[in-house]
């Protein structure tokens, strides 16, 4: 069940982490246990797993995507 609220390391969304020493992006949405799951938007991938915060190495947030857009 994903709750919106936030928990030690900010609200639930996409963020940039360390992971097994390379960075990627991954959704993190807080359970209702506290625990964090971390997710892929690739469907190309399994959900991942569920963590304590303090588990996470977070390097960074996304606010905000991008469009690029051909003129041609």
């Amino acid at each position: 069940m994903r709750r919106s609220c936030r928990n030690s390391k900010g609200a639930d969304g996409i963020y940039l982490l360390q992971r097994q020493g390379r960075e990627v992006l991954r959704r993190l949405q807080t359970l209702s246990d506290g625990r964090v799951a971390v997710l892929c938007d690739n469907q190309a991938y399994l959900p991942e797993y569920a963590v304590t915060a303090a588990e996470l190495e977070i390097s960074g947030h996304v606010v905000s995507k991008i469009a690029v857009v051909s003129l041609s």
